[in-house]
């Protein structure tokens, strides 16, 4: 990632302690921008959970945990992203928060996604065959079982997340 604009780290910070949401993700990489699915409050929301910068504060951090290193290089972002949601930390799955014009602050370097050192990595089909494996094993279903939310439902989880810890 290339970071265009020194304050990014400031706007990522400034949305969470607007909206409460303490874990943002850029989204903006690959075809992500065919993913979003409502802008909402100054965060953009996208299905698709690719990415490669994220913020998260620290106090959500010691609450859900580490990142499980079980899932070698794949899945684990989704799996942090997925227990900070089922402690109500989040939106629902199937929308993850990214601030709005991100891509004004933060892109993609042209060819990382095609010449990714983890996807493009020997192994990689094998970590993420294992780590789809860890998963199921750990939650018993894949990603794709996780049931979708309808943006009402969404507007209730950013409402009570804001409520309750927003730090305006």
């Amino acid at each position: 990632m290339l970071i265009k604009d020194p304050s990014v780290f400031k706007k990522y910070i400034e949305a969470a302690y607007r909206t409460g949401i303490y874990h943002l993700m850029f989204l903006k990489v690959a075809d992500n921008m065919s993913q979003k699915r409502a802008t909402i409050d100054g965060i953009d929301l996208h299905r698709n959970p690719q990415g490669s910068f994220m913020y998260m504060l620290d106090s959500v951090i010691s609450h859900i945990g580490d990142l499980d290193i079980e899932f070698k290089n794949a899945f684990e972002h989704i799996d942090w992203t997925y227990r900070a949601i089922q402690k109500g930390l989040m939106p629902p799955f199937w929308w993850f928060p990214d601030i709005e014009n991100s891509e004004e602050l933060i892109e993609e370097i042209p060819g990382s996604s095609e010449n990714s050192s983890i996807t493009n990595k020997q192994g990689y089909d094998e970590n993420w065959r294992q780590s789809a494996q860890h998963w199921v094993g750990k939650y018993g279903f894949f990603t794709n079982k996780i049931k979708d939310s309808s943006l009402d439902q969404v507007m209730q989880r950013l409402k009570f997340l804001k409520t309750h810890y927003s730090k305006q």
